[in-house]
């Protein structure tokens, strides 16, 4: 399995970003995807994890006729600074990690989310 991580503590503007991810991912023959998650990932976090993933499954993996097993191992949050987009973005970025794979979403100067088509 390949593992990535991802962090982010950082304050734009008025807004602050915090999170922590880790992640293992491994290829499978057919197509599908399979995801899972460590007891100690937070439930309020799940949804924006698996929505990360399927968002680069769909747009970097399926394409590839292989699937895709992912295990969240941790996850760090802060009640203030942590967010859906963050843990989304933060998917991206260790799934990206794990699997050389370009990361296309950004975070602009006035703390937007930037998530390609």
């Amino acid at each position: 399995m390949y593992s990535g991580k991802a962090q982010i503590k950082k304050r734009i503007g008025q807004k602050g970003y915090y999170g922590e991810i880790a992640l293992k991912a491994d290829f499978l023959k057919e197509k599908g995807l399979k995801i899972s998650f460590a007891e100690t990932v937070g439930m309020e976090w799940r949804d924006a994890i698996s929505g990360g993933i399927k968002y680069l499954y769909e747009k970097e993996i399926s394409y590839r006729n292989v699937g895709l097993e992912v295990k969240v191992e941790e996850c760090r949050s802060m009640i203030v600074d942590s967010s859906y987009f963050v843990f989304f973005y933060l998917t991206n970025l260790a799934l990206s990690e794990a699997l050389h794979l370009k990361n296309e979403i950004t975070i602009d100067d006035r703390g937007n989310f930037v998530i390609p088509k």
